[in-house]
């Protein structure tokens, strides 16, 4: 058995998401129970991928099709692009998720293990 997709035919993907699913799906291509959720709505944010694997636990990814050329300067918060255009840091938006998803998965008292 391999990873659950879902939803199991995605769309609208960029080239880096798809090369990213590609490999995470090769990845767990003899898993059981695991499960990838692409581009998911969690609230009012949308990372790119959850990965929910019992053995190893839960992966946020965020992926961005940026090259090194691009990117002017960054800090904690945001990437200023050589063209003077800004977007959020991955890695700041990334922690956004978590925090999101970890406040989610406190607040369901079904998910706590006696």
């Amino acid at each position: 058995m391999s990873a659950t997709l879902i939803p199991s035919v995605p769309s609208g993907l960029t080239g880096g998401e798809t090369r990213i699913l590609e490999r995470l799906a090769g990845c767990y291509e003899h898993a059981d129970g695991v499960f990838i959720y692409i581009q998911p709505r969690i609230r009012n944010l949308e990372p790119d991928f959850i990965v929910i694997d019992p053995s190893r636990g839960i992966a946020i990814l965020e992926v961005k099709d940026w090259t090194l050329e691009r990117i002017g300067s960054l800090n904690r918060i945001k990437v200023i692009f050589s063209d003077g255009k800004e977007d959020q840091n991955p890695a700041f938006k990334t922690n956004r998720y978590f925090d999101l998803v970890k406040g989610v998965l406190e607040a369901d008292q079904a998910l706590y293990d006696e």
